[in-house]
């Protein structure tokens, strides 16, 4: 979220890190500029920042984050960059399958279904409490 900000404060600052393939491949389109390429990007890490902030729409906002750190990773390779967004890769993935916890939004708003909760109380050495 916090790199989201800053794309929207200073996309210029961000323009190195777009590889010069896809930068090119932007300008050709002819649909956008780089910078508001940037932006997207930014307001999109925002959104999907705050869901997973707030716990609101835990899987799907997964869902979207695994998408685009796959194409993230897809364009800028394995370097320093690519291996950290591989982790947040994992962890994205991890919360389609975790889904989301008793303090999120999506637990207090009673969005998480009964069977979400019966699987965690099925799982090895859970108990449930009286």
């Amino acid at each position: 979220m916090l790199f989201g900000i800053d794309k929207l404060r200073a996309p210029t600052n961000w323009v190195v890190y777009i590889p010069n393939e896809l930068g090119q491949w932007i300008q050709k389109s002819g649909h956008i500029s780089v910078i508001q390429f940037l932006w997207v990007q930014g307001v999109i890490e925002v959104i999907l920042g705050l869901q997973f902030f707030l716990g609101c729409l835990t899987r799907l906002s997964a869902v979207g984050c695994s998408a685009f750190l796959i194409g993230i990773i897809y364009v800028i390779g394995l370097d320093p960059i690519g291996i950290r967004d591989l982790g947040l890769l994992s962890c994205a993935i991890a919360l389609v399958f975790l889904g989301p916890g008793d303090w999120s939004l999506d637990a207090r708003l009673n969005l998480v279904s009964d069977a979400t909760s019966r699987q965690a109380d099925a799982l090895p050495g859970s108990q449930k409490e009286v």
